[in-house]
């Protein structure tokens, strides 16, 4: 009789440990979903007035130089890092 209770004891234990794990990840779950959307919306976002410029055609050796004009129209601060012409 002892090894009856001592079984069901443990299969209530083991239940008690599942629902404890079942718990965690449902909290888990709960606050990653309620910060997901932070970072989607704290974002830089670039708008350039023209994305690209024409300079025609130059002779060899002659300085040409373009301004690109642009806003920073997300909500986070927007850092360039590299600058690279092609």
């Amino acid at each position: 009789m002892q090894l009856c209770r001592d079984v069901r004891s443990d299969l209530l234990w083991q239940t008690d440990e599942f629902e404890v794990m079942i718990m965690i990840r449902k909290i888990f779950l709960f606050f990653f979903l309620l910060t997901l959307p932070v970072p989607l919306y704290a974002q830089p976002s670039v708008v350039f007035e023209e994305e690209d410029y024409d300079f025609g055609r130059i002779e060899s050796g002659q300085a040409v130089e373009h301004s690109f004009e642009f806003i920073n129209a997300g909500n986070e601060d927007l850092l360039i890092e590299k600058i690279v012409s092609s």
